[in-house]
């Protein structure tokens, strides 16, 4: 596997993190098909370090390569090369994170030697709003898929879009496996929550964080009591927290940095609404995370929100493209779920026993092993 997710590389000798987890879970699953199989992930943008020898025993390889993009891409291909020519390997199957840049490259390598090669798209590539340092990748990444032997996405728009440009591809929805909050939740700690209202998330254009701090200030103006937190981090951040502070924000929020494990797990438990304001998803893995904890979304109506919430019943969505839906009018949204505990109970019982049963780890980890070994003929 080719890789972005830097995650791999943390933990300890005693702990493996989220990420390292998942992994071991798909090798698990693979070795029950394929007893002697390895699973080897090459992580790009991180450098090579010894991986915990836990990992290294149980079947999972790591490797790092940093460095210059272009540098990047020749280290890539000649660790390919590499495993490819090694004779503990017998049959290879190629899987990269992103279908450009060294997906590109990946991809090509395995044409040239006859391997297989499987694809991943984890964003709206056919999304209008997509913004614009986007859109040139996301229509390279349409031109190359169906040279793919396989295309993993993570929801049903995704599939169907590509399964109308080609249709002879075999292509799967299935999203990333999840360590979801699956432990009992007090109805009544759900229901006397402060007035606060939560985004997590990268800080980036795509985001929309401007339009969800005008509904932070129409909002403060309806319940002043609310507070407001942010999880995460960005390019924008600096920017962002100058129009908080025009906005006279800057004491009701709390901007919280990059949280993982039981950190991000107490932001979800203090918040009484998740709030999203982005002008595309791919997935939307933290509207799911929210669900878990039993806290309401509200969200613009979108392919992949709509994939995830069920309108009026696990969450609420609005129409970003109606003239009429202004920060007024979601900050009036807001307002709803945080002043009618009783509603808001409901709906988070109701959004937490959904996603549980769509979105367990078990179920797509299997789907996605499936779907390797599907693609590997």
């Amino acid at each position: 596997m080719v890789s972005r997710d830097i995650g791999l590389f943390s933990g300890t000798a005693h702990t493996n993190t989220e990420t390292q987890r998942r992994h071991l879970r798909y090798l698990e699953l693979l070795r029950e098909r394929l007893p002697s199989v390895e699973l080897r992930v090459i992580v790009v943008g991180k450098s090579h370090k010894p991986a915990q020898e836990n990992l290294c025993a149980s079947g999972l390889i790591l490797y790092g390569l940093n460095g210059h993009k272009i540098f990047q891409g020749l280290k890539l291909l000649a660790l390919l090369y590499r495993l490819q020519s090694s004779a503990r390997v017998a049959k290879l199957l190629l899987v990269t994170q992103v279908v450009y840049q060294e997906g590109v490259l990946t991809l090509a390598f395995a044409k040239l030697f006859g391997l297989r090669c499987v694809g991943q798209v984890h964003e709206d590539i056919f999304h209008s709003s997509s913004h614009e340092r986007q859109q040139l990748s996301n229509f390279f990444s349409g031109l190359i898929l169906p040279l793919f032997s396989g295309v993993r996405v993570v929801s049903k728009y995704l599939e169907e879009n590509i399964r109308q440009r080609a249709p002879k591809l075999l292509v799967r929805s299935i999203p990333v496996a999840m360590e979801l909050n699956e432990g009992e939740l007090s109805s009544q700690a759900c229901a006397s929550k402060v007035d606060r209202v939560l985004f997590v998330g990268r800080f980036s254009p795509v985001k929309n964080l401007e339009f969800w701090i005008n509904i932070a200030t129409e909002l403060k103006k309806l319940l002043p009591t609310t507070e407001f937190e942010w999880v995460g981090s960005g390019p924008l951040e600096s920017k962002l927290f100058q129009q908080i502070t025009a906005a006279g924000l800057q004491n009701s929020f709390t901007l919280s940095g990059f949280l993982t494990g039981e950190e991000l797990k107490h932001a979800y438990q203090r918040a009484s609404v998740f709030l999203l304001t982005s002008h595309s998803e791919g997935f939307g893995r933290v509207l799911v995370e929210s669900l878990s904890y039993a806290v309401p979304v509200i969200a613009p109506r979108l392919p992949s929100t709509e994939f995830v919430i069920k309108d009026g019943v696990t969450g609420l969505l609005y129409d970003a493209t109606d003239a009429r839906v202004t920060a007024g009018f979601v900050a009036g949204l807001c307002e709803k779920l945080i002043t009618d505990p009783q509603l808001r109970v409901q709906m988070g019982e109701r959004s937490r026993a959904d996603v549980l049963n769509r979105f367990s780890k078990q179920t797509l980890s299997r789907q996605w092993v499936d779907f390797l070994l599907e693609s590997a003929g």
